[in-house]
């Protein structure tokens, strides 16, 4: 006697699906995963904020520079709270900053000079902050020099980052060139550059 089959079954048919264990134990490794996984991606956010912040700030130094030198006239970055003059109070450059033409070369900006770029306010937790000789502005010649050498510290407050992480240096030399360096370990408080 012959069997008939169904193609593509073999044997009894089995209802498709899982069992509670295996769904108890996706759920376990999910949950696993997660709290693996959360605190490190805040930490590379956290690092990626700092980062961000931290080249906007040198290539607005760069691009003062490079301007200094092409249009043959002076170009000042500094510390903006309404991105249209320089703020000349405290040392924070978090408010924003712009860069303009300084045609008078007084390093601060009339209204008669062309801004090149506007930078708005960092997020609230991150800082940047200038040494006494860049506490307010930074300003290059046309043989693009910078007027002043100091250090712009960026800085990032977030609890995800380590003492050693927290920070970008920014050292702006007499030639004008920048250089970022980490600058650790550093307070969550962090405290201004020396």
């Amino acid at each position: 006697m012959q069997r008939m089959s169904t193609p593509g079954l073999q044997g009894p048919a089995e209802a498709a699906g899982i069992t509670l264990l295996e769904l108890l134990l996706a759920v376990a490794l999910l949950a696993l995963l997660a709290t693996l996984g959360i605190p490190s991606f805040q930490r590379q956010l956290a690092s990626s904020r700092l980062s961000a912040a931290a080249n906007d700030l040198g290539s607005a130094l760069a691009l003062a520079r490079s301007q200094a030198i092409q249009k043959g006239v002076r170009f000042t970055v500094c510390r903006s709270l309404d991105q249209s003059e320089c703020d000349t109070g405290a040392r924070d450059w978090s408010t924003g900053w712009i860069v303009f033409q300084d045609d008078n070369g007084n390093r601060t900006r009339e209204a008669s000079e062309a801004i090149t770029l506007v930078a708005h306010a960092l997020p609230a937790d991150i800082t940047a902050r200038g040494n006494a000789p860049v506490a307010s502005n930074v300003s290059f010649r046309p043989s693009g020099e910078a007027l002043q050498a100091g250090t712009l510290r960026v800085c990032s407050s977030a609890a995800a980052l380590g003492d050693s992480h927290r920070t970008s240096d920014l050292i702006l030399t007499n030639s004008g060139r920048v250089v970022t360096v980490r600058s650790s370990p550093v307070l969550s408080t962090c405290p201004n550059p020396t």
